[in-house]
């Protein structure tokens, strides 16, 4: 951790010299070279099965695909909406964004027609991706009837139509984006009104993601479950741009259940979680109540709303580990303060933790 004296009402900056400002297409054509074969990406089904899988190369070889596609059909700097829950394409579309100078608008799948109206019409969206539904919400039948209503809504696409996801593969080519061009628009809200876009760069994305999942001891080749949404920037900055970057492995869930997701870390012999508190109850009430040997687990991070002291001595007690705070907001891609592992057990139940590099 940092060893600080503060003699000013400030955090002065630390970590050392800052790095190389980088881009998306930067952070994963590195950890290709790094490991080429190493898995990148699982996907797992409801039933916590795995489904496809995707090695760096693989992955770097479908995002390149993709983005020649992208390019295709939007300038340099157009914004496209996602509205999906996390399936793999939406990570693909996701990277493909910024190997194409395209910026990714995320929307929440539980959007109804208001809302999504304001997001499209808020964010200048030229194409909507989406997938047909997700928990019983009709997505593509509500998407399709905002679209009718915006003239300015050129592509619908189903992120499940790969024949439609790809066309112009051939005729594209890939963008090089700087490392502060625009690549997200994150929609968040205080406590009243509609919801405010913020706009993200590459390099404030990649660097918080890998400085965090750094700072939360996640090595090369450490699997982790992804169970947090990727509309949130935890979902698609922390865990996908930060696990990635790092060469991880990514087990994607197509949504949080607890039971499922205990048996994915038993078998997979995953190192960390990371999910608010209120789905950390839930996975400690699953192993108490199971028995399942989670082991494996060495680190825990979790934030989004107080994390209380009892459950941090609940996570050690049953998941073995103790939680690792963070704070943050979604304008700062989104982390501004994070615990430390080593830190004493008074630092991690009553601090949100030391500012991050």
């Amino acid at each position: 951790m940092y060893q600080v004296n503060l003699t000013e009402s400030y955090f002065p900056p630390q970590g050392g010299d800052e790095p190389a400002p980088m881009t998306i297409g930067d952070m994963l054509r590195h950890s290709t070279t790094n490991a080429p074969d190493a898995m990148a990406l699982k996907e797992l089904s409801y039933e916590g099965d795995i489904g496809r899988t995707w090695t760096y190369s693989e992955l770097l070889a479908d995002c390149e695909r993709l983005a020649r596609a992208l390019a295709s059909r939007h300038a340099e700097g157009s914004r496209i909406a996602v509205y999906a829950n996390n399936v793999p394409e939406w990570v693909l579309l996701e990277l493909a964004c910024g190997l194409a100078g395209v910026i990714l608008v995320t929307v929440n799948p539980a959007y109804q027609k208001r809302e999504l109206k304001y997001v499209l019409e808020q964010s200048r969206s030229e194409a909507i991706y989406y997938v047909a539904d997700f928990r019983g919400n009709p997505m593509q039948e509500i998407a399709d009837s905002v679209c009718d209503e915006i003239p300015g809504i050129k592509h619908r696409i189903l992120l499940t139509d790969h024949d439609a996801l790809y066309a112009g593969e051939e005729t594209g080519e890939t963008r090089n984006p700087k490392p502060n061009d625009a690549v997200q628009i994150q929609y968040t809200s205080g406590t009243t009104g509609f919801p405010k876009g913020a706009l993200l760069h590459h390099n404030g994305l990649v660097r918080n993601g890998v400085d965090t999942m750094n700072r939360a001891g996640v090595n090369p080749g450490d699997a982790f479950v992804h169970n947090m949404p990727l509309f949130h920037t935890t979902g698609c900055a922390i865990l996908v741009l930060g696990g990635l970057g790092t060469g991880g492995t990514m087990l994607l869930a197509p949504m949080f259940d607890p039971e499922m997701i205990v048996r994915v870390i038993e078998r997979e012999k995953t190192r960390f979680i990371l999910g608010v508190p209120t789905m950390l109850v839930a996975l400690i009430h699953e192993v108490r109540q199971s028995g399942r040997d989670v082991s494996s687990v060495e680190r825990i991070m979790s934030g989004g709303s107080m994390v209380p002291p009892q459950l941090c001595r609940d996570a050690l007690e049953t998941l073995g580990a103790p939680i690792q705070i963070v704070y943050g907001q979604t304008e700062t891609s989104p982390v501004l303060t994070q615990a430390w592992h080593e830190d004493t057990e008074e630092d991690l139940t009553q601090t949100i933790g030391q500012p991050v590099a």
